[in-house]
């Protein structure tokens, strides 16, 4: 994995052998920096900043007992973010915690036999951080991505790719006496970035998939045309 201000890329793997020993895989990073929200006409008030993250990532289980999970959490001044303030948004994640800013993704092979999980993750989060204009406060980020397997016996495996994780999406606005204030406003760091801009990265015109993708791409496309093809001579499914 790899961190840098504003960017978290983390993946994790594991693949479980007859007899193993629970095995597991944990990959962790995060950012933190010094940032001070200003605007002339508030000055001394207090308020929530609402900011976003952009999530994207896939998790895979597969084999018997295998799981994968990603997972983020935000903190100021190196106490968690809670839940109960306004504005927090966990998407399609799951609560990970009652009062606490954490969003959970995850996929699950269990139970036996063998029945797989999948879920692509590609949202934006809105996490709300409690500010008083024009005084300083750390805001860290944090990413957790982990696989493992939860029964000895059997094989399988997970992965957590999260390589281009997640990114800072910018600030929404501030909420003060439920008001949501969207201008006026501006962000003091010692980062040298401009907080209150996506720092997103954009797709350039025309983009074409990654040389390694183009393989699996003319795969599928091969696949689908001998499969139209090919006579059916029965069909065999599971609805679910």
């Amino acid at each position: 994995g790899s961190v840098s201000l504003g960017a978290i890329h983390l993946g994790s793997q594991y693949a479980l052998q007859q007899g193993g020993n629970f095995p597991g895989a944990v990959a962790t990073g995060g950012f933190k920096t010094e940032m001070t929200v200003n605007n002339a006409a508030l000055d001394g008030q207090a308020g929530y900043m609402l900011f976003d993250l952009d999530v994207s990532g896939g998790l895979k289980a597969n084999g018997n007992a295998g799981s994968a999970r990603f997972m983020l959490l935000a903190f100021i001044n190196d106490n968690p973010l809670m839940a109960s303030a306004p504005g927090w948004n966990l998407g399609t994640g799951i609560e990970a915690s009652t009062d606490r800013q954490m969003a959970v993704w995850e996929a699950s092979s269990y139970p036996y036999p063998f029945e797989g999980d999948s879920q692509d993750v590609d949202e934006t989060l809105t996490f709300s951080v409690p500010i008083t204009f024009g005084t300083a406060f750390n805001l860290g980020i944090y990413g957790v991505s982990g696989v493992g397997g939860r029964n000895q016996s059997g094989v399988g495996s997970a992965h957590s790719d999260f390589s281009h994780s997640m990114y800072w999406a910018g600030v929404r606005g501030v909420l003060v006496n439920g008001q949501l204030i969207e201008t006026g406003l501006s962000i003091a760091s010692n980062a040298g970035i401009d907080w209150m801009k996506s720092l997103v990265p954009a797709a350039p015109p025309g983009t074409v998939p990654e040389p390694a993708t183009l393989p699996l791409a003319m795969g599928a496309i091969c696949l689908a045309a001998i499969g139209l093809r090919r006579p059916r001579r029965g069909v065999r499914g599971r609805v679910s």
